[in-house]
């Protein structure tokens, strides 16, 4: 008997590691194919990517900024209200277990109020666009109630000031 020399077995693992990665090209191939026709499923008004181009999942940096500019605006807001606002009415008189619970309400009511606000703006159409209008509203209404925020009224007892606290937030 001659001791093997191995060249079979490791033409056997060539055939099968180029089997193996064939396979996954296909699969690779397969799943490209299912996101872009996912993707045109749910986002019929974005460009269409032509045939034989890769997809390329990045988003481009002005749509980024775009997209997060409001949440620019919106988190030194959070700031003032979670640091400041709060320092501010304890020394109006509010409680601090009165803040705690309006403001636990406030996140129980996102909880609920984001997906249907998600949802009717999904399935809204307007000249402006689906989310714009309610953007325009919201700048208003948000900032009215951050204004009365800030400035409640001077003559408020501490369960007047919670309540105020309450209602604005």
């Amino acid at each position: 008997l001659r001791p093997s020399t191995g060249t079979a077995s490791s033409d056997a693992a060539a055939l099968h590691s180029s089997t193996a990665t064939a396979r996954r090209s296909e699969a690779g191939d397969e799943l490209l194919r299912h996101l872009k026709h996912r993707s045109e499923e749910l986002f019929p008004n974005e460009e269409s990517i032509p045939d034989g181009k890769d997809l390329d999942f990045q988003v481009s940096l002005p749509k980024r900024i775009a997209y997060g500019a409001l949440d620019f605006a919106k988190t030194p807001v959070q700031l003032l209200i979670s640091v400041h606002l709060l320092t501010f009415y304890q020394q109006v008189g509010a409680s601090l277990g009165s803040i705690a619970f309006f403001t636990s309400t406030a996140r129980c009511f996102d909880v609920l109020s984001d997906p249907l606000m998600a949802s009717i703006s999904d399935n809204f159409t307007s000249r402006f666009g689906r989310r714009r209008p309610f953007i325009l509203a919201g700048v208003f209404l948000y900032g009215s109630c951050l204004f009365a925020l800030c400035s409640p009224i001077a003559s408020l007892s501490a369960s007047g000031a919670s309540s105020w606290f309450g209602f604005f937030y």
